[in-house]
């Protein structure tokens, strides 16, 4: 459990170094210290849970006793356990509400730095609450309190979204947007919320990642993050554009990227859990939709501005990024379309006596929720 912990927030100092010395501008102080005192004094209580965890029975994941302490949250001592314990991952996620960190580390971050923290960084998150949301009793009022923060927030944040004009806090903000989802699917605990979840990080990992990097090159050519400064691409990088729409393809959810299945197993996990939940869903799959398409639209169509003065053409290194992104972003969906077909395959010939160990992903679907 310490060595956990001690590990989860030492992930902390790359990102911390980059942003320091590596940023653009002289808010980079100020950006580095609001991604450093955000994320540890959230992660305070963690470490006291985790240490009184380790006193009431084991240090290890596998024998410490979390249904007996965490799935009665009612109480009010649960509820505050429950808080300490998740408070250190939402706000790595980052929730909203906790996400003023986020844009500020993005804006002041070189590409290498926004990559790393958009694809790996904010995962980190995910995986710890998928480690202890195992174990909590998915009725409890903690639980719908954190969701309705999280639906409701990730609709506001894709508002807020439609009027930015710096591409790096628009794509910052977008990554808030879609962790709620995240959120949500692992805190219910069934089957599909927990592979939506999992899909989602995966590939927003992927999709969030490319477009940063997409952001980049067009700041290279012109110099500017506005986007109202960088119009008419579709004219000068006719290639980037078939990328940077790919891109925009997958951060919507459009067929065949692999973001569709996470929507559609999005969908049915949170309208089980509860109709009401279906007006948040189709606000933010609307308003994602909404600013992906002004994002394509304004910057590729038009008369190209005159700041795009730069190389006109993508060299060798840029294009391999790009082609990289795309092809995990489209073959994502077919390799899990693999995995599934074996795994059912494997199943139905097995029975009922196929174990969790001989077969991770059947057992992850074909259970009791199923």
């Amino acid at each position: 459990m310490l060595y956990f912990y001690i590990l989860f927030e030492t992930s902390l100092i790359p990102i911390f170094l980059i942003v320091l010395f590596n940023g653009y501008q002289p808010e980079r102080f100020s950006a580095g210290l609001a991604l450093l005192f955000y994320t540890l004094l959230a992660s305070l209580p963690l470490l006291f849970v985790c240490r009184q965890l380790v006193n009431f029975s084991s240090p290890s994941f596998l024998r410490l006793p979390f249904v007996s302490i965490l799935a009665h949250t009612e109480n009010c001592h649960g509820f505050i356990f429950s808080a300490a314990l998740f408070r250190g991952f939402l706000v790595k996620l980052p929730l909203y509400g906790c996400h003023q960190w986020l844009p500020k580390a993005h804006v002041e971050a070189p590409v290498a730095g926004s990559i790393i923290l958009a694809a790996i960084l904010l995962k980190l998150g995910g995986f710890g609450l998928y480690r202890f949301s195992l174990f909590l009793d998915s009725n409890s009022v903690w639980i719908d309190l954190v969701l309705a923060i999280a639906l409701v927030g990730a609709s506001l944040i894709a508002l807020l979204c439609l009027r930015q004009l710096d591409l790096k806090v628009l794509i910052a903000y977008s990554s808030v947007s879609h962790i709620g989802f995240v959120v949500a699917g692992y805190l219910l605990n069934s089957a599909w919320g927990v592979l939506a979840a999992t899909l989602i990080i995966i590939a927003h990992g992927v999709c969030s990642s490319g477009i940063f990097a997409g952001a980049n090159l067009i700041y290279l050519r012109s110099h500017s993050r506005l986007i109202t400064l960088n119009k008419g691409v579709l004219s000068i990088l006719p290639i980037f554009s078939i990328f940077w729409f790919l891109l925009a393809l997958g951060n919507i959810g459009a067929p065949p990227t692999i973001n569709l299945i996470r929507e559609i197993l999005a969908l049915v996990c949170l309208v089980n859990s509860s109709l009401v939940r279906i007006f948040a869903l189709s606000a933010l799959t609307f308003l994602a939709a909404a600013y992906t398409l002004i994002l394509y639209r304004v910057t590729q169509h038009g008369v190209p501005s005159a700041t795009l003065n730069s190389p006109s053409s993508l060299n060798q290194v840029e294009l391999s990024l790009l082609f990289q992104h795309c092809a995990w972003l489209f073959l994502l969906p077919l390799s899990l379309g693999l995995i599934l077909y074996t795994n059912i395959t494997l199943f139905f010939r097995s029975g009922s006596n196929l174990s969790p160990g001989s077969c991770s992903f059947s057992f992850l679907v074909f259970n009791e929720d199923f």
